[in-house]
């Protein structure tokens, strides 16, 4: 059985989310082929006509408000734009993946290790006991004798098999 090393799995998981992302990025600054997309198409500038006062000083007639003057985005900017969302989307998906394993592995990993020092935590306690269970008369030394190794043998359990489980991923 391979010895699971933590860094082994951080390293890892960390070098695929970094390829993925830099993947998406490369995926989004590229230009879209001839046919696949058109530019939008542009939009009317909306027209405001409501009543208003006759104090108004303007050259459109009374009753009709202009808009304001809209402030122009370069057609490049607005098709970078137009291109970023679905390139975005793109970017979250190949990096959600792989950063969903690694950090599954990681999170088992650490749920082991915690679950050990348990394990090693009831395993001192019975080690401390096992010297008063034959040497006094059966009591409540026993008792916390074999709870503590039950319980160390449980948390020994789950400890390997989420170590077991992490390096399956």
């Amino acid at each position: 059985m391979d010895r699971v090393r933590f860094g082994r799995v951080l390293g890892k998981g960390a070098r695929m989310a970094a390829r993925t992302a830099m993947e998406a990025v490369d995926a989004a600054m590229a230009e879209p082929a001839a046919g696949n997309q058109k530019p939008p198409a542009p939009r009317p500038a909306p027209r405001f006509e409501t009543p208003v006062s006759r104090t108004q000083t303007s050259s459109a007639p009374i009753g009709v408000i202009e808009p304001p003057p809209s402030r122009s985005v370069p057609r490049a900017a607005a098709v970078q734009a137009a291109r970023l969302s679905p390139a975005a989307r793109a970017a979250t998906g190949k990096v959600a993946g792989p950063l969903r394993a690694a950090s599954r592995a990681l999170w088992l990993e650490v749920t082991g290790s915690f679950f050990a020092l348990f394990a090693i935590t009831f395993g001192g306690g019975a080690w401390r006991l096992r010297a008063s269970i034959t040497a006094a008369a059966p009591g409540a030394n026993r008792h916390n004798f074999y709870i503590f190794l039950i319980m160390a043998m449980l948390f020994g359990y789950f400890s390997v098999s989420s170590f077991l489980r992490a390096n399956k991923r």
